[in-house]
């Protein structure tokens, strides 16, 4: 769900999937459902 990449010799980079992508979106969703936002 995390590609990662080398910048350089010393730096790596992360970038989330779009599968990454789906999956937080559906969490979201799930949490909407139980938790109420608070006022």
């Amino acid at each position: 769900m995390l590609e990662k990449g080398e910048l350089d010799k010393r730096t790596n980079y992360y970038q989330v999937t779009q599968r990454g992508q789906r999956e937080i979106e559906a969490r979201r969703e799930w949490e909407d459902q139980y938790v109420s936002p608070e006022t």
